[in-house]
């Protein structure tokens, strides 16, 4: 299930949480030290997959 607008989390995170959190439905789970980088790249991604979806569900 993917929400309408995707969210990100980032800060002191366990890594023991980051499975239950992508359960929830978070987008992304980023951890304290993260780079800025993956933190765009993963946006890009969700960005892209969101344009994607929505092209898809208009045509139906």
């Amino acid at each position: 299930m993917a929400p309408d607008s995707p969210v990100l989390v980032g800060g002191i995170i366990p890594k023991v949480d980051t499975p239950r959190l992508k359960e929830a439905g978070i987008s992304g789970v980023f951890p304290a030290g993260t780079r800025i980088t993956d933190i765009l790249d993963h946006i890009r991604t969700v960005e892209i997959d969101v344009v994607l979806s929505d092209s898809r569900s208009r045509r139906c």
